[in-house]
């Protein structure tokens, strides 16, 4: 598949800047996870899941959940609502 072999190509080409930042350690599970691991998943619905990196790796969710729990307050209240907090 032509987007799963892109989607490695640019892991490969990001995964050496992995170094260049430090892993945050005001949680408990953020000092313990690798600065090394790099992983991308993208759903492409019908047609499957495509995946390069790490991805069968295990790594905490954090503050990337709240891109989720605005999508989620998005279609469940509409933008109007959200927005206006």
């Amino acid at each position: 598949m032509i987007a799963e072999e892109s989607l490695k190509v640019l892991v490969d080409q990001v995964k050496p800047c992995l170094g260049f930042g430090a892993v945050s350690n005001y949680l408990p599970e953020l000092s313990r996870a690798r600065s090394d691991e790099l992983a991308v998943a993208i759903d492409l619905g019908a047609s499957g899941v495509i995946t390069a990196g790490d991805h069968t790796a295990k790594f905490t969710l954090q503050s990337v959940v709240k891109v989720f729990t605005l999508l989620l307050a998005l279609h469940q209240c509409g933008k109007d609502d959200v927005f206006k907090r």
